[in-house]
């Protein structure tokens, strides 16, 4: 895993405290901007997938981007097994 720095885990917090607030459209924004700041950001990778998938039904670019952490982070558990049910579901 790449080292990320501290503005872009800040913007993942601050978008799983937006998505507690069921402000999803925002939370999502939060999320990519982290992955701008943080290309390589394996778990904003994977809540903006599962988030894509299970509040926004965009089943392909939540997969794709729950692919890309995985490749990001192969061996993070939770990550594969976000991966595998979404992959189950669609």
């Amino acid at each position: 895993m790449t080292e990320v720095g501290s503005k872009p885990r800040a913007l993942l917090k601050l978008a799983m405290q937006l998505h507690s607030a069921d402000e999803i459209d925002n939370a999502l924004a939060s999320a990519s901007e982290a992955i701008a700041l943080a290309p390589e950001f394996c778990e904003a990778h994977a809540y903006l997938g599962n988030t894509l998938v299970t509040r926004k039904r965009r089943f392909a670019d939540g997969l794709a981007e729950l692919e890309l952490a995985a490749k990001l982070c192969p061996h993070d558990p939770g990550i594969l097994y976000t991966l595998g049910w979404v992959r189950e579901f669609i």
